[in-house]
């Protein structure tokens, strides 16, 4: 494998490492963003069932009252007693029940709580919090579906993975302009010295780079050497001469 092959392989695995971890990273910040988004918007919602059960018990038990959405996601949401008994509900629940153990922690505890489930075929987000003014010390439970949360850090990942490869291509693009850019010099001096071994001319010498890096320096040194070795050979010469 020659160095330029190396060189840019390493550039482009380097480049590619680098995006994938700040682009893990900024997952990392933007799921747990819209996951406190979307906890905010069921305790909010959660507030308003229980402040309209406060102001105004007959409108909770009016059907549909309880189905407006939270924060832009359909809530489900449903209001029980201290014995866990149903006193209101979204349409939008069906015949589906949300989990009694949640509400009954949160009655027992009087503390609000949230708890990730599995409803069905789908997974939900569920704040459960007790609310005094529910059939002496009830609770409500507001749950939304976490699968555009899901499919949002999905297409997180899916774009975090599209720009690491872009930037390793970037990356091994450039490193092969400037790994070119550097190893011509060194390609006129390996030929230009291949050639003086094959003639054995010591007067020749290897061309000038015109450089102040470690190229020229190399072909600076090589040529002092080639000086050096023709002045020994006329040393020799003469010396045979005499």
């Amino acid at each position: 494998m020659t160095l330029r092959l190396r060189t840019v392989l390493a550039a482009a695995a380097t480049t590619m490492l680098a995006v994938v971890v700040l682009g893990s990273a900024l997952d990392v910040l933007v799921a747990r963003h819209l996951r406190h988004e979307l906890d905010r918007s069921l305790r909010t919602r959660a507030i308003g069932v229980a402040q309209l059960a406060a102001s105004a018990p007959a409108l909770v038990t009016t059907p549909g009252a309880l189905d407006a959405p939270a924060g832009g996601t359909q809530a489900l949401v449903e209001v029980v007693d201290r014995r866990r008994r149903i006193v209101a509900r979204s349409l939008s629940l069906g015949g589906r029940v949300l989990p009694g153990s949640l509400a009954q922690g949160a009655i027992e505890d009087a503390r609000p709580r949230y708890r990730t489930v599995r409803f069905g075929g789908d997974e939900l987000r569920v704040y459960a919090a007790p609310v005094a003014d529910v059939a002496g010390g009830g609770a409500v439970l507001v749950a939304a579906s976490t699968a555009d949360l899901s499919s949002t850090i999905s297409t997180l990942h899916g774009l975090t993975l599209l720009a690491a490869l872009v930037a390793a291509g970037v990356g091994a693009a450039a490193a092969a302009l400037l790994m070119r850019g550097a190893l011509q010099p060194l390609a006129r001096l390996d030929r230009a010295a291949h050639e003086i071994g094959r003639t054995g001319d010591a007067t020749r010498r290897l061309p000038d780079p015109h450089r102040a890096d470690e190229v020229g320096r190399l072909g600076t040194t090589l040529n002092t050497m080639l000086e050096s070795l023709e002045r020994a050979r006329e040393s020799e010469r003469r010396l045979l001469a005499d």
